[in-house]
């Protein structure tokens, strides 16, 4: 190919890396020579761009850090020669801006249908060959969809005659860049945290659809003259990208905003668009006009740091508890990023409540004073009169102590709270058993109920049992509760025997009077139905009834445990129909009653869902799901553990629904909250990361799985043993990643191993369907054919099968009758196959039957 001793065109830069590529690095070398002695430039540029390709590619680095001087003055050249011209039916009129990736023209639309001014956005630089097209166009369709008061909206965008994508964006007028603006506005810390606030609603919309930006600085902020902001020129992150493949981003890195994983070149998340905006609000808030800088308090700073924490374990998890901190930080509240001391979250707390928090002390201390004295009021006794002194000393010293840490600014937790005065307890309350008695009831309810903290918990209660049964015996209700509690908790935790033995003596005590007194039968019920003793479980639940009524109301917010429980009963006996409606009549009744933001009401919801996902219903369960995770969110924080059961609930859900990206985003997330709050063998934890290895697999990253789910099979093996049920799904889905990645005998030894043990219909289908893979990838179709309609028979006995896993077996059965040479129909291939384009991505493992 001469060239001739011009400057070269992105065209001839484009050929140039073809040839180059195609050759034998041998002759490459020898071409370049010549390329040496003929045109310099051509021979610079083809260095350029082959140096780029080898590496990674040109969408990765960006303009300064693959071409040199030569490439950006060919860019500045095409930027004047371009004003004036049209591109789709744009006219480019002014350039308005410049990055690494390109250069962003203002234009007007020229083909009359109206008036409008746009912002396009040229790349002149190679993506990744046809594939890489495609996988722009596929990406650039998806943005197009997001709308966002706070985001630019992409409009349209495609491909030129040269072959080099463009965007064509929302043109953002009259704006300024944020850290401009703020400066010229004088704008306070809470006017400019207000601002990254709107910023990370608009970027946590972003993530929720799976996009991530790559490059959020201040210049790709501006503010309108409404004060409103407008994220611009944000990336296409990895939407659709294929396993092993890193995502394309639009977007070029920028030092000092992106990430050390960014600046690395590997594939960047959302936890790359965390650490940019860390960066971005330490900008915002010490950007000055000639005056002193703005004070960074070491609350703010320490968030500024978790968000740019180098390793990516140290940083926020979400969007969400970014901001929770900022919220926190705005309302005098704790932030989690600093030390979790108490003298400083009880400092902070007291200095912005002196006032109440004392005169609250006050007023519980007159009132316990009161109350007990009060019980004897006709012949106050001594011993009454020091209980109630000791209390009030007591409760004053832990305050007290409390405002002598003043030091920060945050509120104390209850947790942190409690842990002071479990100590003080010991120390201080040991002469008077009563007294720490009492405290302890209450302290053990907290742990239980509010801190899911049921080791402690149980030690209060069992405390609390022990001086009631020595000391005060007459006290029946008190002793009952702290039953029916420790029975609770081992049930809890899983020790069935140990809970039904507890249980049963504080019942017999309760029933000495003939009448039911104590919430102990609601922990019966839920023992006797966990243990398939239906019969027993309907008794304690008619006792039940009678005490909650009685207590209560029977329509009252409590009451609606009573009438959750009759849902569960009915599911358990399979009326599904009259068990969806008590469930939604009980979360009606705590709404109606001023319970519905409970956390436990959350809980209802969640096992509502899961009913409704159990029963088929799979968008309905994922609407409710999403709306306890929000829920949670705002009352516990975005990584409390109560988030856990729900998040993984909706990930199964997108897991049937064929959604596997989805439910890689929302299962990844549960990992991480579950890596951080609980233990490796725990068998939530590990249920939870059998999901995600799943998503995984369907996702194409097949090797990840494979490492992981050899990983949780060696702790379900020391947790729940080898003949469990939960192991034996772990290795049916180790034989499928086996199968995957071609190692045919491991997955034969596998599944020939588990199958007998697989209990459940869609399980057995799923057996069955890997049988039929390894028959096929064997050539023995035959056999191949038998298990599928195999797999197909269970799906059809199954209640959770969805359309897609009936359309996977059908396709992989028309495979199969194809090699076989019999004659298939068309028209429900047609449907299945139309069904993987709507919910599968194009990664997914299913896609390789569509033929």
């Amino acid at each position: 190919m001469a060239q001739p001793p011009t400057s070269p065109t992105w065209q001839d830069i484009e050929e140039l890396l073809d040839e180059m590529l195609d050759l034998p690095e041998e002759l490459r070398e020898q071409r370049l020579k010549e390329l040496d002695q003929s045109s310099p430039d051509y021979a610079f540029a083809a260095r350029s761009a082959l140096a780029a390709a080898t590496k990674d590619n040109f969408l990765d680095k960006g303009l300064d850090g693959v071409a040199g001087k030569l490439l950006r003055d060919l860019l500045q050249k095409e930027a004047k020669s371009e004003l004036g011209t049209t591109l789709s039916v744009y006219r480019l009129e002014e350039e308005i801006g410049r990055g690494g990736m390109g250069i962003v023209y203002r234009a007007t639309r020229t083909d009359g249908q109206f008036d409008q001014k746009v912002a396009v956005k040229r790349l002149p630089l190679m993506l990744t060959g046809e594939r890489g097209l495609e996988r722009f166009k596929e990406e650039r369709t998806i943005l197009a969809s997001v709308s966002h008061p706070f985001i630019a909206q992409l409009l349209d965008g495609g491909i030129d005659d040269e072959g080099l994508p463009y965007l064509i964006m929302e043109l953002v007028d009259e704006g300024f860049r944020i850290d401009h603006y703020v400066a010229e506005q004088n704008y306070s810390v809470k006017e400019r945290l207000n601002l990254i606030k709107k910023i990370c609603d608009a970027v946590g919309f972003l993530h929720l659809n799976l996009i991530t930006h790559g490059d959020i600085k201040p210049s790709n902020i501006l503010i309108r003259p409404d004060g409103h902001p407008k994220l611009i020129d944000f990336g296409i992150s990895q939407l659709s990208a294929e396993a092993g493949t890193k995502p394309i981003k639009l977007s070029g890195a920028t030092p000092g905003y992106a990430s050390p994983e960014q600046l690395n070149g590997d594939a960047i998340t959302t936890l790359a668009d965390l650490f940019a905006l860390g960066a971005t609000m330490d900008t915002v808030l010490k950007a000055t006009l000639g005056r002193d800088a703005l004070e960074v308090s070491s609350d703010l700073q320490a968030i500024i740091n978790k968000c740019r924490a180098e390793n990516i374990d140290e940083r926020y998890l979400t969007i969400q508890a970014f901001v929770e901190d900022i919220d926190a930080y705005l309302s005098g509240r704790p932030v989690s990023a600093m030390p979790d001391t108490f003298s400083y979250k009880s400092g902070r707390f007291l200095r912005r409540n002196w006032l109440p928090v004392f005169a609250s002390v006050a007023i519980a201390v007159a009132l316990i004073a009161g109350t007990l004295i009060s019980m004897h009021q006709a012949n106050i006794a001594r011993a009454e009169a020091q209980r109630a002194t000791t209390v009030s000393e007591f409760l004053t010293k832990l305050f007290g102590s409390t405002a002598e840490a003043i030091s920060s600014d945050t509120d104390p937790t209850i947790y942190d709270l409690l842990e002071r005065a479990d100590a003080r307890l010991e120390t201080e309350l040991s002469d008077v058993p009563a007294i720490k008695a009492d405290l302890q009831e209450i302290f053990g309810q907290a742990y239980n109920g509010m801190l899911l903290d049921h080791k402690k918990a149980k030690g209060h209660f069992e405390d609390v049992l022990a001086y009631d049964r020595t000391h005060n015996p007459e006290n029946t209700p008190r002793i009952l509760e702290m039953l029916s509690s420790i029975s609770a908790i081992h049930m809890e935790m899983g020790e069935f025997d140990e809970a039904t033995m507890i249980i049963d003596e504080a019942l017999a005590i309760d029933l000495e009077d003939s009448k039911p007194d104590t919430t102990g039968w609601m922990t019966k019920f839920s023992l006797s139905r966990s243990r398939g003793f239906l019969d027993e479980a309907a008794y304690a639940l008619s006792m039940a009834e009678d005490f909650y009524a009685r207590e209560y109301g029977a329509d009252s917010a409590e009451f609606a445990v009573v009438v959750e429980a009759k849902a569960q009963l009915r599911e358990t006996q399979g009326r599904i129909h009259e068990s969806l409606e008590l469930h939604r009549n009980a979360i009606d009744m705590r709404d109606r009653n001023g319970g519905g933001a409970w956390v436990s009401t959350q809980r209802m919801r969640n096992n509502f869902a899961a009913q409704l996902q159990g029963n088929g219903q799979l968008t309905k369960a994922a609407e409710i799901y999403n709306q306890v995770i929000v829920s949670n969110r705002t009352r516990l924080g975005s990584e409390h553990p109560e988030q856990i059961s729900v998040i993984n609930n909706l990930g199964t859900i997108y897991l049937a629904l064929g959604n596997a990206e989805k439910a890689k985003h929302f299962l990844e997330l549960g990992v991480i909250i579950a890596e951080r709050h609980i233990p490796s063998g725990q068998f939530q934890r590990i249920a939870l990361e059998l999901n995600f290895s799943r998503a995984l697999i369907q996702t194409g990253d097949v090797s990840a799985a494979l490492q992981r789910l050899r990983r949780i099979e060696a702790r379900a093996i020391g947790s729940v043993g080898e003949q469990h049920i939960l192991t034996f799904v772990i290795q049916r889905d180790i034989a499928l990643a086996e199968l995957e990645l071609g190692n045919i005998d491991e997955a034969r030894r596998l599944i020939d191993r588990v199958r007998p043990n697989l209990k459940g219909a869609s399980r057995r289908a799923i057996g069955a369907r890997i049988d039929a893979e390894i028959a096929v990838k064997q050539g023995l179709n035959e056999i191949a054919l038998d298990a599928i309609n195999n797999a197909l028979e269970e799906l059809e006995k199954s209640d959770s099968s969805t359309s897609w896993m009936f359309a996977e077996a059908r396709l992989i059965q028309r495979w199969i009758k194809l090699n076989l040479g019999h004659n298939v129909k068309n028209e429900q291939y047609e449907i299945d196959s139309k069904l993987f384009d709507e919910t599968l991505p194009k990664s997914h493992r299913a896609r390789k039957w569509i033929q």
